[in-house]
């Protein structure tokens, strides 16, 4: 909290000290871009204002309001007032608690700047004092981002579309976990949205009941809505047909998103007939399940296990995806270290200097959603074709192999201590892992070889690692 004070004192000698033009206009030299972590200009002399904590958790509110931050947060506002710049490409506000009384005061100064993106996330938003100090003031923004802040009720919901739909000037609004689904928010909401170019509320757990107003939405072709995002929804095929009715009254929609839904290919071939009539404009739909499918690298790697079995098993959606993502992982770990690239595209194989290889396996930074996989039996045959890859990989030189968020069992461990026996590895780290008894021992196991490092991400270490960690130390 003292550092984030001392930020905000920052910010606010910042503001009162930047420039009408960054550097002189005759000045033609090489420009990289300045940050000091509140204002930020870019290499086209554009100046943004970014409130964000470093390392801060994701998807939460990091920094609480206290009112002894109430006189800080007074002279951000009056320095932004003060500020002789009046334009700003970005304004960002990340998990950082704003309360009625700062979002008035922050509301009212932001009024007189020209934004071309406004981005509010994670803030326990109350959108009362967003429409009344901000919006309603007609402000002159193009985008507006709201991220991670529950809509209160029907009746703020329609104040704030309604601010909305009055200004001439914004384009874009997307609107992420802000619980808009199962309820009659929508209902109020999407009427007003009719001027816009862009709407997105995809990731609001919208179901079956939302349909009503949003196939009314599409039907009624408002001729400036090209894009509408409806991802990560709770849509089956039942809804994919009341979709392609919608659709074909529609020709104005450019690009409709509905990935992550509950469709299979009967669902999506309904929506996709519609679409493949379209001439101009051309209508994309975007309708992917559940992340990456792709097929294995490996030859004998076991098939893949789709969305719709992890689903038929009892798994909740985001759980069901974030399985199909993981398997993707193990898919191309053991050949992922053999080619200089990483397939998955989220740093699980990563080439070092001196022929070292970074191996991560982290399921968070493929599906953020859904923190931890949990051991299933399925999942027995992509570790065990994974790590024997690996051992079999020609890279003897391994820097780290790091395995985080992933329940491992005694046999996956045995499988893994296979694999280290062929290789140099500098580190191995283990973090979250939940390890049973026997998953100690064989653990333990692995130890007898020479790790430089063994880092353990426990509260406890059992004795029998303390005396395995020495033991290897010896060697």
């Amino acid at each position: 909290m003292v550092q984030f004070q001392q930020f905000l004192s920052a910010g606010t000698l910042c503001m009162r000290e930047i420039p009408l033009h960054p550097r002189p206009v005759e000045d033609d030299r090489p420009y990289r871009p300045k940050s000091n972590g509140f204002v930020e200009i870019s290499c086209d002399d554009t100046i943004s204002l970014k409130l964000r904590p470093s390392g801060a958790p994701a998807r939460t509110v990091y920094i609480r309001h206290y009112e002894e931050l109430h006189s800080q947060w007074e002279h951000v506002a009056n320095s932004l007032t003060a500020c002789p710049r009046s334009y700003f490409r970005d304004v960002v506000i990340d998990k950082i608690e704003l309360s009625r009384t700062i979002m008035d005061m922050l509301g009212t100064a932001l009024s007189t700047k020209r934004i071309d993106n406004l981005t509010l996330s994670y803030n326990n938003l109350d959108y009362t004092s967003l429409t009344t100090s901000y919006l309603e003031n007609t402000p002159h923004v193009r985008d507006l981002k709201v991220v991670g802040n529950p809509m209160q009720d029907a009746t703020t919901a329609l104040q704030f579309v309604t601010a909305i739909s009055n200004n001439e000037h914004m384009k874009k609004l997307e609107m992420k976990e802000c619980g808009l689904g199962g309820n009659d928010l929508l209902e109020a909401m999407l009427p007003y949205l009719h001027m816009l170019n862009s709407v997105n509320i995809g990731f609001n757990d919208i179901t079956s009941k939302d349909d009503p107003c949003i196939t009314s939405f599409i039907a009624s072709n408002h001729p400036t809505v090209k894009l509408l995002n409806l991802g990560f929804s709770e849509f089956n095929d039942s809804d994919a047909i009341k979709f392609a009715n919608a659709l074909k009254k529609n020709s104005s929609i450019e690009r409709l998103q509905l990935h992550g839904a509950d469709m299979t290919e009967k669902g999506h071939a309904k929506i996709n007939a519609v679409a493949g009539k379209r001439t101009l404009p051309k209508l994309i739909v975007s309708m992917k399940n559940a992340g990456p499918t792709r097929k294995a690298t490996v030859p004998d790697a076991p098939n893949l296990l789709k969305y719709e079995h992890w689903r038929s098993l009892g798994y909740d959606r985001e759980s069901s995806k974030a399985l199909v993502n993981f398997q993707n992982i193990l898919n191309y770990i053991g050949r992922g270290a053999d080619e200089d690239c990483d397939p998955v595209g989220i740093g699980v194989v990563s080439w070092l200097a001196w022929g070292f290889v970074d191996i991560d396996i982290d399921p968070y930074k493929a599906h953020s959603q859904h923190p931890f996989i949990a051991h299933h039996a399925s999942l027995l045959p992509k570790w065990r074709c994974a790590l024997k890859e690996l051992q079999k990989n020609s890279s003897r030189n391994v820097n780290k192999v790091r395995i985080k968020r992933v329940q491992l069992v005694s046999n996956v461990v045995d499988f893994l201590g296979n694999a280290m026996s062929t290789k140099n590895v500098v580190q191995l780290a283990l973090a979250n892992n939940r390890l049973d008894r026997q998953g100690y021992l064989s653990l333990s196991n692995i130890s007898r070889r020479s790790f430089l490092l063994l880092y353990w991400c426990y509260k406890t270490i059992p004795s029998m690692m303390l005396h395995a960690l020495n033991a290897s130390r010896k060697q």
